[in-house]
């Protein structure tokens, strides 16, 4: 796939691309430390191992505000940062393949033009999650039948489990079709019409986007992996220290990998569009 190569030079002839994703890093590591500055976080934090990790009725009272923020704000909040940092790389990344060297002006251009609009894509796809999971979930009560009772629970919980993996399935398919939206967004088309145009795209390309699916799987193996292998020798020194390495690592491989894929993506688009439509 020509586009690998093609985005590969762009990515590394263009590196302030990873400064969106840096300040969302910046973001996560922020948020956490306010989170882990806390009794609870910090006690957790400090566990070699989750089991060893009791949360007492007490600390969980006093941390409630920094748990409220966790479990409500910051889903919201990082959705909305993640949105602006893919904005902006999808933007300098159409810069960069227009042969100009992609600028901080370009990223800032995409934050304020497109970020709310990503953000609300993202939204609807969270939403579309959900109602498959109602959807299915009313479905699965009423097929097993509540009036058997007890005789049923079990048959029930099966089908619950069964549902739910059919409904994952349903919405990676869904979210796959989806895949490009954000970038026929950023060139320009409307919210319904960067859907078609994605969809229009998968189904004309599929083997482009198992290609990508597989990049993507092979980079979190890599994001996961690598940490942890550098972590473990310090581990017998210090559990804070291997803790701090690992999630530093973890960020910075983050930064450095994840930015390509957008970046791909965007040119994927762009190789694709460039015969019907010479504006890209």
């Amino acid at each position: 796939m020509d586009e690998i190569n093609k985005a590969f030079n762009l990515y590394k002839e263009n590196l302030k691309i990873i400064f969106p994703r840096f300040f969302e890093v910046m973001f996560l590591l922020l948020f956490f430390m306010f989170v882990f500055a806390s009794s609870v976080g910090f006690n957790m934090f400090m566990q070699p191992y989750p089991e060893d990790f009791v949360l007492e009725e007490e600390a969980l009272v006093k941390n409630e505000r920094s748990l409220i923020l966790l479990a409500v704000i910051f889903p919201i909040l990082y959705l909305y940062v993640n949105s602006a940092a893919n904005s902006a790389i999808i933007n300098m990344s159409i810069a960069a393949n227009r042969g100009e060297k992609a600028d901080f002006s370009h990223g800032i251009h995409g934050v304020k033009k497109f970020s709310f609009k990503i953000f609300l894509f993202q939204i609807f796809r969270i939403v579309v999650l959900i109602v498959f999971m109602l959807v299915f979930l009313v479905l699965t009560v009423l097929m097993t039948g509540i009036e058997r009772g007890i005789e049923s629970i079990e048959g029930m919980l099966f089908r619950i489990i069964f549902m739910i993996i059919i409904v994952l399935l349903i919405y990676g398919i869904f979210y796959a079709f989806t895949l490009l939206t954000p970038q026929y967004i950023v060139l320009g088309f409307g919210f319904v019409e960067a859907m078609e145009n994605s969809i229009r795209y998968v189904r004309r390309n599929i083997l482009k986007i198992i290609i990508y699916g597989l990049l993507v799987l092979f980079g979190m193996i890599l994001i996961s992996i690598i940490p942890a292998i550098i972590s473990y020798p310090i581990v017998f020194a210090s559990k804070m220290a291997a803790n701090i390495v690992n999630i530093f690592t973890t960020f910075l491989l983050i930064v450095l990998i994840t930015p390509y894929f957008e970046v791909l993506k965007t040119v994927m688009v762009l190789e694709y569009e460039k015969d019907s439509n010479n504006r890209w």
